[in-house]
């Protein structure tokens, strides 16, 4: 399971995030948050600790992996890059960034878990 460290994200669970349940490589986990693959491989390392806003995203990020993960199972990372006409043409990982976004995001997936997803 994930941890949170003194109210970090470690190393550990970005890693994780990454590797198990996106699938991603490093370069493409940067690309897909808007940051360098240096960043990614320091976080990674536990030489630094992602700035209060990107730690904000990944854990909004991981708790609609998660919700995802039970439902669809398949490549999460795609469809969250792939623009969505639900959102107004715009990928679903652009939405994680800002508290109502994450919040649209996650009752719409609440909703397609009780109705059943679109594609």
């Amino acid at each position: 399971m994930l941890t949170h460290e003194e109210n970090r994200i470690s190393g550990k669970y970005i890693k994780e995030l990454r590797e198990k349940k996106l699938n991603l490589t490093q370069e493409k986990f940067a690309q897909f948050l808007g940051i360098s693959l240096r960043t990614v491989s320091r976080w990674e390392q536990e030489e630094s600790s992602p700035e209060p806003y990107l730690e904000e995203k990944l854990i909004r990020l991981s708790k609609i992996v998660n919700k995802l993960t039970k439902m669809k199972g398949k490549n999460i990372a795609l469809w969250l890059q792939t623009p969505r006409r639900e959102f107004y043409g715009q990928p679903p990982i652009d939405l994680i960034g800002s508290e109502f976004g994450y919040n649209e995001l996650s009752h719409a997936i609440k909703e397609w878990a009780e109705e059943g997803a679109p594609s």
